[in-house]
């Protein structure tokens, strides 16, 4: 197996940084050469105050299909999402007949990452997904800007919200993940949320490769 290098923190709205619980990496795959490092190593989620997930990742080849999605906690628990972003800091291609990438800094990998036109780009991992400008009932609000996204009707853990980003990474360049993310439900008070990649290859063959505790 060649490598996938992955690492995470996680730091609350209150500044302070935590470490503990997890998140994972899904694969489906055609023989996609991969190695599964820990990618986010994190405190559970709380329904108390937004809370920001941080990682990185690297793909050592290209699989056909890869999406992005966050999962967690159990069913019957709302899972709120402030933004997803995904950047490649250091676009250096490393493949030789391309030893220069073309993108920038900033390049942002996830499509409307702030919910800024609804849920553009985003759909329900076997959830319903919405978009929300507060949520006076329960006093939440977006910690910037001027919308949220909620996945509700969870009936299993892996259920969340999902993105497409087949096409806008590339082979051998580190990426950073961030989220920002937090509980709503009667029934919870504290759970795992997990960031996962989908990936399959051309002969549409499965393979699930998850990141644990």
């Amino acid at each position: 197996m060649t490598l996938l290098t992955s690492s995470l923190t996680m730091t609350s709205q209150k500044g302070c940084t935590c470490g503990a619980p997890i998140a994972a990496m899904l694969l489906w795959c055609q023989a996609v050469p991969v190695t599964i490092k820990e990618l986010w190593k994190i405190k559970s989620v709380t329904k108390e105050v937004w809370q920001m997930l941080e990682g990185s990742f690297s793909l050592s080849t290209m699989p056909d299909q890869l999406v992005f999605y966050l999962e967690g906690p159990s069913p019957g628990s709302d899972l709120l999402i402030k933004s997803v972003i995904i950047t490649c800091p250091n676009c250096t291609d490393y493949e030789s007949s391309r030893p220069t990438s073309s993108c920038t800094d900033d390049e942002k990998i996830i499509i409307n990452a702030n919910f800024d036109d609804s849920l553009n780009s985003w759909s329900g991992r076997g959830c319903k997904v919405a978009c929300h400008d507060c949520m006076a009932h329960a006093n939440i609000n977006p910690t910037s800007g001027k919308y949220l996204a909620s996945a509700t009707e969870r009936t299993q853990n892996w259920n969340g919200i999902q993105q497409d980003i087949a096409g806008r990474v590339k082979r051998k360049l580190a990426y950073e993940m961030t989220a920002t993310v937090r509980l709503y439900g009667h029934n919870v008070n504290s759970a795992d949320v997990r960031g996962t990649l989908w990936v399959q290859g051309a002969d549409n063959r499965e393979q699930y490769i998850g990141i644990v505790k």
